[in-house]
């Protein structure tokens, strides 16, 4: 059995024991629907811009501007990420995979708002400025806040009437980019709303 000499009062303990103190407390009890819900949710739809406002900002001033600007990125291990609001008609909903979209009639950019039930993105988590990597002991733990948060995004989706090609939907939600926006702007929602026909 190899054993540790901790420093703080010279306490000898098994490798074991060591590995149950660091784990410990590292990866915090989270409650991942009112975090989304209480927190991110309302701090995501006051802080939004319209999403043709991000992109000339991104084209006129430069990526990192930009971002300095608008984004959150934590820090470069991160990509930028931007709250847009979007609204357009659906042109699609596409459900061929598992990372399910709503495509959107909208402006120059072609507009996807993420559905699931597989969502491969970590924006929700990223471009929240008071969740930190270091709140969380491991990788791991930091990665599964990530799907968490995702699947109350998903969630969304059950609560609209079912969207169909010709619906109107708005949305506030979050892009994650490393360098601008090519032709697709996908986003994971934090509000979903069909919009009725006046």
């Amino acid at each position: 059995m190899s054993t540790v000499v901790m420093t703080s009062g010279f306490k000898i303990v098994s490798s074991e024991e060591l590995t149950k103190i660091r784990n410990e407390g590292s990866a915090p009890e989270v409650d991942t629907s009112s975090l989304f819900h209480d927190d991110i949710a309302p701090w995501a739809i006051s802080s939004s811009r319209e999403a043709d406002e991000i992109l000339s900002a991104i084209d006129k001033q430069g990526f990192s501007e930009a971002c300095q600007e608008y984004g959150v990125q934590k820090s470069q291990a991160f990509p930028c990420t931007f709250w847009v609001k979007v609204a357009g008609t659906v042109a699609a909903v596409d459900t061929s995979s598992r990372v399910g979209k709503i495509k959107l009639s909208s402006g120059d950019k072609n507009v996807e708002i993420l559905i699931g039930p597989v969502i491969p993105d970590t924006a929700l988590r990223d471009g929240y400025p008071e969740i930190d990597y270091s709140d969380f002991g491991n990788q791991d733990a930091f990665a599964n806040l990530s799907e968490a948060l995702n699947r109350e995004a998903i969630s969304l989706v059950d609560e609209v009437e079912e969207i169909t090609p010709g619906d109107r939907v708005s949305a506030v939600g979050a892009f994650s980019t490393w360098g601008g926006v090519e032709d697709t702007l996908q986003i994971v929602p934090v509000e979903l709303n069909r919009v009725n026909a006046e």
